[in-house]
This record gives structure tokens, C-alpha cells and sequence, in this order.
């Protein structure tokens, strides 16, 4: 482990945290699934889905995949205390050079919020992206930083090309029965600070979810669900219409072939 990184001061909202991985669950207590091998992509410095996992009680094979040696460190160290009967694999690589090192038939994929980090990442590039993570750098840093890339419309159609393409060798190479991934707008775009990065990365997740097979419909019902009852910062339009509308989550199985 490294010990010059203190995972420990990294600020995280627990509730959110609970609220997000509430919906989650949800999805998948009504799609029934019993998953025992398990792939989740990027977690960052979160554990929205190691929550949802353990609410099932998760005791197989889940192999986490990301760039960053300290996410991992952390995963480690939450993850196991969440998931005390699960088989915890780390994998530290991009997710494009992980494919080969993850099982040929998963049960489940999973991922939150993570098409603009890849897009981000591939930007900029992976050193410089964990860098900004590590040290917790300001949002306004991130605004600037998206405003500069949408500004370059090559690097927009070769990020968005390649993050796409990722997800397809994953969906083609592997055998995956079943399929959960948010991409509900930040903090940020709801705060109108930072409209470029949810055009661009919204027009990159419409691209992968055309490798799953979504039905809107019955994802919206799925998502009908309020974990913190009538607790009104939870009940607002923007929010509901944001976390919890099918156009910003994928759910269902791959198209194949």
C-alpha cells in the first residue's frame, strides 16, 4: 500500500452515497439478479457499489477495475468491510487494457458515473487525471478543464470514438449476462458550471447504450423509488429528473453479435 496517500481524507458524502446506491439495489432486487461474478469499472475514491452489493449479500467474485493505484488501496480497505464474504480481485489498469485480465463470463457490470472520467482521463491523460483526483483539486479546476476540451472538437470525436470502442471490445470479448451503469449529470451541470462536459459526455454514453438491449419503460418503473421518503431535498424535480430517469442509465443485457 502506499502509505504517503491518506485515503482517509478524502471527504465523501455518505448520504449520497446510500441514495445512489439505493437506486442501484433496487434495480437489481426487481431484475432478481444473483450475480457471482462481478465487474465494477472506476470506482474512484466512492463505494456507491460495494453499498448496493452487500444489500445483496454478495458473496462471490468482484473484480474492480481502475487506473489508479490509490482508488485501489482504498477499495481494499472499504471494500472488505462492506463485503466481508466476497473475493475482492483489484485490477490495476484502464479498463481498455483490463479486458484480458477479467473472467470471460461476468454476471454482472457495473459502473457509476464514469463515462466522463474515461473521457477526461484519455484527454489529459492518466497521470495527470490522478494527480487532479489525489489532491482533490477545486471544481472550478474541472470547469476549466472541460472548457478547454470541448473546445478542441477533434480530441471530442477521438475521446468519445475511443471510450465507445472500449465499451464494445468489453461487450464483444466477454460474456456478460447483465448490465448496470449510471451517467446522471454532476453537481456541477446543475449548477450551470459546467454545460460542455454533460453535452459531450451524454452524446458518449448515448453511444455505448446502444450496445445494451434498455427498455426506458420498465427502467423508469425501477427507478420509481424514494429512500429517504418525504425528505424533500431528495423529491426535487431537477434530482428526480436527473438520478432517477432511464435516459442516464443502462440496464439490460448486451446485444451480441
Amino acid at each position: 500500500m502506499n502509505t504517503q496517500f491518506n485515503y482517509n481524507n478524502i471527504k465523501i458524502d455518505e448520504e449520497w452515497e446510500w441514495y445512489i446506491a439505493q437506486l442501484f439495489f433496487n434495480i437489481a432486487q426487481k431484475c432478481q439478479l444473483a450475480p457471482k461474478v462481478v465487474v465494477e469499472i472506476a470506482p474512484g475514491y466512492r463505494h456507491k457499489i460495494a453499498i448496493m452489493i452487500s444489500q445483496i449479500n454478495f458473496d462471490g467474485e468482484l473484480y474492480v477495475v481502475d487506473n489508479n493505484k490509490n482508488v485501489l488501496d482504498f477499495v481494499e480497505h472499504k471494500y472488505k468491510q462492506l463485503l466481508p464474504k466476497a473475493k475482492i480481485i483489484c485490477i490495476h489498469n484502464s479498463l481498455e487494457n483490463a479486458i484480458d485480465l477479467l473472467p470471460n463470463n461476468i454476471d454482472l457490470l457495473l459502473a457509476n458515473h464514469v463515462v466522463d472520467d474515461m473521457l477526461l482521463e484519455k484527454y489529459i491523460s492518466k497521470t495527470k487525471y490522478n494527480l487532479m483526483l489525489d489532491e482533490a483539486f477545486l471544481a472550478d479546476s474541472f470547469v476549466i478543464l472541460w472548457e478547454d476540451f470541448s473546445k478542441d472538437k477533434s480530441q471530442v470525436e477521438l475521446c468519445t470514438q475511443f471510450v465507445y470502442e472500449t465499451f464494445e471490445k468489453l461487450v464483444m470479448q466477454k460474456q456478460i449476462d447483465f448490465a448496470i451503469i449510471s451517467q446522471y449529470k454532476s453537481n456541477l451541470f446543475l449548477k450551470d458550471k459546467s454545460l460542455p462536459m454533460e453535452t459531450i459526455t451524454q452524446n458518449c454514453f448515448e453511444k455505448i447504450k446502444t450496445l445494451f438491449e434498455c427498455d426506458e419503460n420498465k427502467t423508469n418503473q425501477m427507478l420509481d423509488v424514494y429512500p429517504f421518503g418525504d425528505d424533500e431535498r431528495y423529491l426535487g424535480e431537477q434530482l428526480l429528473d436527473n438520478t432517477q430517469n432511464a435516459k442516464n442509465w443502462i440496464v439490460g443485457k448486451t446485444r451480441g453479435e
